[in-house]
Order: C-alpha cells, then sequence, then structure tokens
C-alpha cells in the first residue's frame, strides 16, 4: 500500500487488491480514522497488473505507474488525489515490474522497465511525467527486475545478470548517463 500527505489536507492510498486491479481512495482530514472509516472516498479502480504498482510523490503531485495485464506499462499522475490525468501508455514491451525513483538533485523522474528482450530500459522526464525522453536500451543483461535507491545525489541501481552476478551502476545526472559495471560475484 502506497499512503501520501498531499499537504492539502488530503491523504490518498493506493493498493493492489485480490483481483489484480490497482485502486485509490482520498480522505480531506488528512485521513484520521474514525470508527466508521467514514471519511474516506470509497475505493476507485485505476487499472490492472500481474505484478506491482510503484508511486512516487514530488512536491504535491503522485505519480504512479504498473505493468498492465497486457504487457504495457501506464503511467498516470494526479495534483489532488482525485483526478488523474490521462494515461501515458508506453510501447517498450514490459517483463517485470516498473521501478520509478524521483532525483531530486537533477529534478529528474527516472522509470526503468526490463524488457521482453531482457535487457533494461530507462527514461526521464524534468516535468514531473508530462512529457518523457525517448527509452534509452542499457547493455546489462538482466535476470531479475532492477533495485533503485536515491543516495547522495545518486540513483544506483542494481540488477542480477547472467551467471547470479549482481550488477550495479550509479547516476548523478537522474540517469542521463551511467558509470561503469561493478560486478558483484
Amino acid at each position: 500500500m502506497f499512503v501520501v500527505d498531499l499537504g492539502t489536507e488530503k491523504t490518498v492510498q493506493m493498493m493492489k487488491g485480490t483481483n489484480n486491479g490497482i485502486y485509490f481512495r482520498h480522505a480531506n482530514n488528512l485521513g484520521y480514522v474514525d470508527q466508521d472509516d467514514s471519511q474516506w472516498s470509497s475505493w476507485i479502480l485505476m487499472g490492472y497488473t500481474y505484478g506491482s504498482f510503484n508511486a512516487v510523490k514530488i512536491g504535491t503531485e503522485i505519480i504512479a505507474t504498473w505493468e498492465s495485464t497486457n504487457g504495457k506499462h501506464y503511467t498516470r499522475k494526479t495534483t489532488d488525489g482525485v483526478n488523474w490525468g490521462p494515461t501515458n501508455i508506453s510501447t517498450v514491451p514490459v517483463m517485470g515490474n516498473v521501478g520509478m525513483i524521483y532525483d531530486s538533485t537533477n529534478s529528474k523522474l527516472l522509470q526503468i522497465v526490463r524488457s521482453s528482450d531482457s535487457y533494461l530500459y530507462t527514461r526521464t522526464s524534468t516535468d514531473s511525467a508530462t512529457t518523457w525522453g525517448a527509452w534509452t536500451r542499457s547493455y546489462d543483461f538482466a535476470l531479475s527486475d532492477p533495485t533503485l535507491l536515491f543516495v547522495d545525489g545518486r540513483i544506483i541501481r542494481s540488477v542480477r545478470g547472467s551467471g547470479d552476478v549482481i550488477i550495479t551502476r550509479y547516476s548523478e545526472d537522474g540517469g542521463s548517463t551511467w558509470s561503469g559495471r561493478n560486478r558483484t560475484y
């Protein structure tokens, strides 16, 4: 479950249901729980996934992304927790979960997927997911979904490659360029 305070006396919750649906709801009083749960809206369906969803908060916006049951990658955003913008549907065939992280040093949002060819693809946005750069293929063959961290101004990504080698790279410019491979056996 993803829970975020939008800083406007509104709290948003997101979850994956038992039917693989991705749902959200909102409360206007920061979600303080009453016994009857009456301050929350009803759960509203956003889409479906066999995997998981990922969401980040940038200022007063929430950006959510997931791999849909049709193998495509969906991204949507909201500024009020009620109304979600149009769906951005990616054409890169996704093989696993969609990773997303915000680089606050460079003001860039990064998305990363493991495609059906088992390589990693990344793209960035500098306007909170309104527009995106082109997908860039990495040379890292990936047998697992990547793990992303943002530490000390760097995005760090790790993935399991062939031969069970863990490949780690970092970016100091929001994912535009990446360091050489650091391999752990």
